[in-house]
């Protein structure tokens, strides 16, 4: 089973502990060490959010997943590096300029709430968990851990000339969250 969301344009500045797309990351200080200067913010899961949905206990259900990925040149969509990290720790930092020397500035400085939803494995929006959408190739792909579909939500320009999807895949069964790897699928 599939853990579905949508997002919406935050009107103010979000919590701290909130699940999000984009905007401002509020980080643990464990982690803001860890992050290299190039890294992109994508989004920031609260695991007690998807208690509801993730009925299989693919997941953790205490802490935060944190999704960057990185780019090897400072073009906008070169090859990119998946960096996830999980923590059980509170966040305590609000890093408010996060994305703002990214090569891919479109829609990256807003707050997007997450609303989450239950969804079959194949739901071809944003997603947590089940089948990638649109998967065009022989192999059985890999276990997906987040969809990012950049025509799901209107208004967001991040990506949106891809009419595709950006897939975060675990490396392999063993569901590391320092294992994972990033792909950008064209339709």
């Amino acid at each position: 089973m599939a853990i579905g969301m949508k997002l919406k344009k935050a009107n103010e500045s979000s919590k701290l502990d909130v699940s999000k797309f984009f905007g401002i990351p509020t980080l643990p200080l464990s982690i803001v060490d860890k992050l290299s200067s190039d890294a992109i913010f994508i989004a920031q899961i609260k695991l007690e959010d998807i208690i509801p949905f993730d009925i299989d206990n693919k997941l953790p259900h205490v802490g935060f997943l944190y999704f960057f990925m990185e780019s090897e040149d400072d073009g906008p969509y070169s090859y990119k590096k998946a960096v996830v990290f999980y923590s059980n720790e509170e966040p305590e930092v609000a890093i408010s300029d996060f994305n703002q020397n990214s090569p891919i500035s479109e829609g990256l400085n807003e707050d997007y709430i997450i609303e989450f939803f239950k969804a079959d494995d194949s739901y071809e929006g944003n997603k947590l968990l089940g089948v990638p959408a649109d998967w065009n190739y022989q192999d059985e792909p890999r276990e997906l851990l987040l969809q990012y579909d950049p025509l799901d939500t209107e208004d967001l320009e991040f990506f949106s000339c891809l009419d595709g999807y950006i897939y975060f895949f675990f490396k392999d069964e063993k569901r590391k969250f320092n294992e994972v790897e990033i792909q950008l699928e064209y339709s």
